[in-house]
């Protein structure tokens, strides 16, 4: 193979859309977990998770022992053809309340901080429409006719970033009432509030389908939501899962990074509520 046809290969693959999502993200004060794995819950295999990416966080306030941080789980698609987001979502009296994945210590919400007002109000109302179907597009063979359908590979990806979610949780998030060594007594002074987020990443297109007055209508869009529906430990779940495309990454990480700023703000306020009660 020439180099040409090798650059090509990697290009057709997607394994440049990776290696370049991966330098931006370190080019963005990001850290990357390589090769993190799940375990397949029915084939007992390991499934690779393409990008674990969170905040440098030695920016964080480690005087007042506040943190408030995101950790991206990515499922990578270089997509030849467009995914569409349908049948748009609306809320109901049973609709599930705990629709992304977020972890807040305790004496936090105790001396009054508000989760609500942060990530959940802005994934659930703020950042836009909310979906639960998706498909994206294949030709049956050479000669047939662009039909659209339910990739499984899609599938696949979603149900691997959402079961890293579930299952990754702060290891302290169990322990806290247990403060049984030195340097564990020091990890429960800090307030934190710590977010895990499902993300499809698309190198092309992203479209909204929306039936306005009977009419099918497409809205091409770089950030979009999914309300995914799963078991998990033989629980029904249902979780939020973002698709966004490569050219609208940056602009939804700083949005994130605004709302991980709000958040430490509010929890520093609850920290000091908490030092004058004991004054």
């Amino acid at each position: 193979m020439t180099e040409t046809e090798i650059i090509e290969s990697l290009n057709r693959s997607g394994y440049l859309f990776e290696s370049s999502i991966v330098e931006f993200l370190n080019s963005k004060n990001y850290f990357l977990e390589p090769n993190s794995v799940i375990i397949d819950p029915i084939t007992k295999k390991n499934r690779d998770i393409d990008i674990i990416a969170y905040q440098n966080d030695i920016q964080k306030d480690y005087d007042n022992k506040i943190s408030c941080q995101t950790c991206f789980a990515f499922e990578l698609k270089n997509n030849l053809y467009p995914v569409v987001l349908t049948s748009k979502y609306h809320f109901s009296p049973t609709s599930p309340d705990e629709l992304i994945r977020e972890y807040i210590t305790t004496e936090a919400e105790e001396r009054g901080y508000d989760a609500y007002n942060g990530f959940y109000e802005y994934f659930t109302f703020q950042s836009g429409n909310i979906y639960s179907q998706y498909c994206s597009f294949q030709k049956k063979n050479r000669n047939s006719e662009i039909m659209a359908f339910h990739p499984e590979q899609l599938y696949s990806g979603i149900s691997k970033v959402v079961q890293f979610c579930d299952e990754n949780k702060p290891w302290w998030y169990d322990r806290e009432s247990v403060g049984d060594d030195a340097d564990f007594d020091y990890r429960l002074q800090w307030f934190r509030h710590w977010l895990y987020l499902p993300v499809i990443l698309l190198k092309n297109d992203l479209y909204e389908l929306e039936i306005v007055d009977n009419n099918p209508i497409l809205n091409k869009t770089e950030c979009s939501q999914l309300i995914f529906n799963y078991h998990h430990n033989n629980e029904p779940k249902s979780t939020l899962v973002t698709f966004v495309t490569e050219s609208g990454l940056e602009k939804w990480l700083d949005e994130i990074s605004k709302l991980e700023a709000e958040s430490e703000k509010e929890l520093l306020k609850a920290k000091r509520r908490k030092g004058k009660q004991k004054e």
